[in-house]
C-alpha cells in the first residue's frame, strides 16, 4: 500500500492522517473500524509493518527518527504512542484493546521478537458470580528502555526510565528506574545502571564518568 492509498483509506473511514514518514514501504493496513487517526513525524520510518485496526476510534502517533516494523493489532478507543529515536530489530508485536493504551517514551530500543500486550485476548469469568475478572490495562514504557530479544511485556506494567529487560523475560510487574530485570516472571537483579546503544566493541570500553556521555 502506498502512502497516498493509506491516506485515502483512512479518510474514507472517517479518520485523518497528520504528517508523512520519510520512509514508507512494505506496509499493509487493514482498517475494519471507523474514525482512527494517525500522526507521523516527518523523519519517522515505517518499514515492513502490518497494522490491523479492529474497532476504530484509535489514535496512533509515531515520533521523530523512530523506525517502526512488525505487527500492530489494535481494538477500539486505544492510544498507541511511540516517542522519538525508537528502534526495533524486527518481529515486534503490539497488542491493544478495550480503551487501553501502549505508551513508549523516547530513546527506546527493542531487540528481536518483542511482544507487548495490554489485554489477555479472551475473557475470564468467576464461576461463582459470573463476573469478568481480567480487564485490559495500559502499558507504559518510559524513556531509554532496552528490551532484549524475545521479551514479553504483560498488561498493566510500567517500566521506568533507564531500565533493561533481559533476553526471554516475561514482565508482569512494574520495574523501577535504572534497573536490570530478567526471568519469568522478571525480577530486578541489578539497580543503579544505565546503558548505551553503541556496540561493546566501539565505544566506552572503560566505562563512563557521567550519564551525559551517553
Amino acid at each position: 500500500m502506498t502512502f497516498e492509498e493509506f491516506i485515502a483509506l483512512v479518510e474514507l473511514k472517517g479518520g485523518k492522517v497528520i504528517g508523512k514518514p520519510s520512509i514508507w514501504k512494505s506496509v499493509k493496513i487493514d482498517l475494519r473500524g471507523l474514525n482512527s487517526n494517525f500522526e507521523f513525524h516527518e523523519n519517522s520510518k515505517i518499514d515492513n509493518l502490518t497494522l490491523v485496526d479492529y474497532g476504530g476510534n484509535n489514535n496512533i502517533k509515531i515520533g521523530k527518527y523512530s523506525k517502526i516494523n512488525g505487527l500492530i493489532k489494535i481494538g477500539r478507543k486505544c492510544n498507541l504512542k511511540i516517542g522519538s529515536n525508537f528502534s526495533s530489530t524486527g518481529g515486534m508485536k503490539l497488542h491493544l484493546s478495550e480503551s487501553s493504551d501502549i505508551i513508549i517514551g523516547d530513546n527506546c530500543m527493542f531487540g528481536i521478537d518483542i511482544n507487548i500486550y495490554n489485554h489477555d485476548y479472551h475473557p475470564i469469568f468467576s464461576i461463582d458470580t459470573g463476573e469478568r475478572l481480567n480487564f485490559s490495562k495500559s502499558v507504559y514504557l518510559e524513556d531509554h528502555i532496552w528490551l532484549a530479544n524475545k521479551t514479553t511485556i504483560l498488561k498493566g506494567v510500567t517500566i521506568s526510565t533507564g531500565s533493561v529487560i533481559g533476553i526471554g523475560s516475561v514482565v508482569s510487574k512494574d520495574i523501577p528506574p535504572n534497573s536490570i530485570a530478567v526471568g519469568n516472571p522478571a525480577i530486578v537483579v541489578k539497580s543503579g545502571i544505565t546503558w548505551d546503544r553503541a556496540s561493546l566493541n566501539t565505544s566506552h570500553l572503560d566505562g563512563i564518568k557521567h550519564f551525559d556521555e551517553i
